[in-house]
């Protein structure tokens, strides 16, 4: 999981959507097994767009995603055409999501340094960054959820890996359709030089890296919390080496 900002609200939603289904929603009674009018569906575009066009669990591209409601229909029925209760998800996940609601993460909560894919096997793993009070959630929603090492998960990732070491992928556009395996791809890329290397500065880290001086600067933070590198000195003289 990568985070994600909450997407803008669509113009007309509150008409199309919201009101429609609401007014839906009073007239009738809940009931067993009821099929609720999926007036969201319009909005899907929106969604997929305000997501990057990736699955904010799977955090890789997906043009064919599902509007997932976070708190689900089930229990939460008041929420079902609210705008903000809606996240983009592959379809066989958002299916296997069902009813857990607040049992996994929020997309919109998690942070970049909590998870991270290992090169090696392409397994998806937490970090020590995870906070303690979110750890058991951290870990139910890779289990629960198939994120770790789930078959459809693993074949999607060597896939997009295999492209890129085959050459067809750059890795700017690797970072577009499978960022945190781009992500994995330059912290070992950074561990390699380092392991051999004087330590760097941001400035070389983004050479390394093959990335923007930003981009370079927030890698560097991520990575040391989630217990990769160290820093030495301070200011414009800080630099970094491998644990």
């Amino acid at each position: 999981m990568l985070p994600v900002d909450p997407p803008p609200e669509p113009a007309r939603f509150q008409e199309r959507c919201r009101a429609r289904g609401n007014r839906w929603l009073a007239e009738h009674a809940p009931t067993p097994n009821e099929r609720l009018p999926s007036y969201w569906r319009e909005f899907l575009p929106d969604l997929c767009e305000g997501f990057h066009h990736r699955c904010g669990y799977l955090a890789m591209l997906d043009l064919d995603g599902t509007v997932d409601h976070f708190l689900s229909t089930e229990f939460h029925r008041d929420r079902a055409y609210e705008w903000t209760n809606y996240r983009y998800a592959t379809g066989w996940l958002n299916s296997s999501k069902q009813t857990l609601d607040e049992e996994v993460l929020d997309p919109f909560e998690v942070r970049e340094e909590w998870f991270e894919i290992d090169v090696a096997s392409l397994h998806l793993r937490l970090t020590p960054a995870v906070p303690a009070r979110m750890l058991p959630r951290a870990r139910h929603t890779i289990e629960r959820l198939g994120l770790r090492y789930g078959p459809r998960v693993m074949q999607k990732r060597q896939f997009y890996l295999g492209r890129y070491q085959a050459g067809e992928f750059s890795l700017v556009h690797l970072d577009r359709v499978a960022p945190l395996i781009a992500t994995a791809v330059r912290r070992q890329r950074l561990l390699d030089h380092l392991a051999v290397n004087p330590p760097v500065s941001a400035a070389e880290v983004a050479t390394v890296c093959e990335t923007d001086l930003v981009r370079a600067r927030q890698l560097v933070r991520i990575w040391r919390l989630a217990g990769h590198l160290f820093s030495q000195g301070r200011g414009r003289g800080v630099r970094y080496l491998r644990y």
